[in-house]
C-alpha cells in the first residue's frame, strides 16, 4: 500500500510538473495572440480614418473582402489591356505586310514599267513587220563576227513563231503581275 501511494504522489508531481510547464506556455501564446489582436484592430482603426469611415461601423472582414475583389478587377483590366495591345500590334503587322503586298503589285502595275513594256514589244513587232527580224547569235556565231552583236534576218515563219512566243511572254508577265 505504501508502494502505491508513493506511486501516485509521484505521478501526480510529474503529471502536475508537466502541465504546469505547458500551462506557462500556453499562457505565453496567448498573451502574444492578444498582442497580435490589438495590433489588428489599431490598423483596422486607422484604415478606417484613411477610407473615412465611421469606425464604429467599420467591418475589416467587409472591407477586406471589397479590397480584395478590387484588386481581383485591377489584375483583370491589366490582363485585358494587355490582351488588347497584342491584339493591336498583331493587326498593324498584319495592315503593314497588306500594305507591303499592295506596294508590290503598284510595283507591277506601275504605268511607266507597261508603258516601256509596250514599247519594247511594239517595237520588236514592228521590225518583225517590216522583214528585220532578230536573234542573239550563239556564242560561236558571235566569235566569227569579232564579239559584235549582229542582226541576222531569219525565214517568215520562224518570224511568226517569235510574235506568237513574244505574245504569250507578254501574257504571262501580265498574269504575273495581277
Amino acid at each position: 500500500m505504501f508502494l502505491k501511494s508513493q506511486l501516485r504522489i509521484y505521478f501526480l508531481f510529474f503529471f502536475a510538473n508537466r502541465f504546469t510547464e505547458f500551462l506557462e506556455e500556453d499562457d505565453a501564446d496567448l498573451e502574444e495572440t492578444q498582442d497580435v489582436i490589438e495590433r489588428i484592430r489599431k490598423q483596422a482603426t486607422r484604415l478606417a480614418q484613411h477610407f473615412c469611415e465611421n469606425e464604429k461601423k467599420f467591418n475589416l472582414d467587409e472591407f477586406l473582402s471589397t479590397f480584395r475583389q478590387f484588386c481581383g478587377k485591377v489584375k483583370a483590366c491589366q490582363q485585358e489591356l494587355e490582351t488588347q495591345r497584342q491584339k493591336e500590334e498583331t493587326e498593324e503587322k498584319r495592315r503593314k505586310a497588306q500594305e507591303d503586298k499592295v506596294d508590290r503589285r503598284k510595283v507591277c502595275f506601275n504605268p511607266s514599267t507597261k508603258t516601256e513594256d509596250r514599247k519594247i514589244v511594239d517595237n520588236i513587232v514592228d521590225e518583225i513587220r517590216r522583214g528585220k527580224v532578230l536573234r542573239r547569235l550563239s556564242s560561236s556565231e558571235k566569235e566569227q563576227c569579232d564579239g559584235r552583236d549582229v542582226a541576222i534576218p531569219i525565214a517568215a515563219d520562224k518570224a511568226r513563231f517569235l510574235v506568237q512566243w513574244l505574245v504569250t511572254i507578254v501574257l504571262n508577265l501580265t498574269c504575273c503581275c495581277a
